[in-house]
């Protein structure tokens, strides 16, 4: 004899079939539109980015490359707002993403480089020397980032970039000054050290360059300063900002001709 199947056993295979078809189109979207993002930001156009990115975490929100990138685009599209309230907001909304991707994924180490240019840029923004705890989570999130070493080159060179620049604008200050407000770590010989090694990972890098340059010549390191500045003409420039680099190292060379 044969058996009728229920109704419910008929539309079941049909609405499996549906789930998986509407999961992978969504799957789908969303890798198309973190492409779009890297695309948009990559040749600098941050806000459209933002947007880009903001439109996938809508689709899904714990999604990890999403949130990370979430944090990114709204740093970077912070800086150009005018508003001191707005920008400080989205600085803080930057920070809140990058939680949120930590959250997802506890050992991720792009999480932490982008939670320490979040909290770099708000610290930046509201005064270094007034915000100790946050610069020292800037550094533990960039320690970090280089322990773990499970993501990209780029993003091991940008976690010793970030951690050099920290050094060399909070050891600006004498140590004295600096020591009761719990920043007396910062040591201009790290920074030369931390942005060396990113340069050293990414040579191709102007804005690592540039700024390992810098440092060299805080410290009188003059014909070492001079080779990274020359090898930075040779550069083809690649990110947003780095016609600018190049430019700035030709007047550093000017300037430091004579020493």
């Amino acid at each position: 004899m044969t058996r009728k199947l229920t109704p419910s056993l008929t539309l079941f295979p049909a609405i499996l079939l549906f789930l998986l078809v509407a999961a992978g189109a969504r799957a789908q979207s969303v890798d198309e539109l973190i492409r779009r993002t890297d695309s948009l930001a990559r040749v600098g156009n941050f806000d459209a980015a933002k947007n880009t990115i903001e439109q996938a975490h809508k689709i899904e929100s714990r999604n990890y490359d999403v949130l990370w990138r979430l944090s990114k685009c709204l740093a970077d599209a912070a800086d150009s707002l005018k508003s001191d309230d707005a920008k400080e907001a989205m600085f803080l909304r930057a920070r809140a993403a990058a939680d949120s991707a930590l959250a997802v994924r506890k050992n991720g180490m792009n999480a932490y480089v982008r939670r320490a240019i979040a909290n770099g840029k708000l610290g930046l923004f509201r005064g270094v020397f007034s915000v100790g705890e946050l610069v020292q989570q800037v550094r533990d999130d960039c320690e970090k980032a280089i322990d773990l070493n499970n993501d990209s080159p780029y993003v091991l060179a940008l976690a010793h970039y970030i951690l050099g620049r920290l050094h060399m604008k909070v050891s600006e200050k004498p140590y004295l000054v600096r020591w009761p407000l719990g920043l007396g770590f910062a040591d201009i010989d790290d920074a030369i050290d931390h942005l060396g090694e990113a340069a050293n990972i990414q040579p191709d890098n102007i804005r690592f360059r540039i700024d390992y340059a810098r440092s060299l010549i805080r410290e009188d390191e003059y014909d070492d300063a001079r080779t990274q500045l020359n090898k930075i003409a040779e550069l083809t420039p690649s990110w947003p900002g780095d016609t600018q680099f190049k430019r700035e190292a030709v007047d550093l060379l000017r300037e430091i001709k004579d020493e």
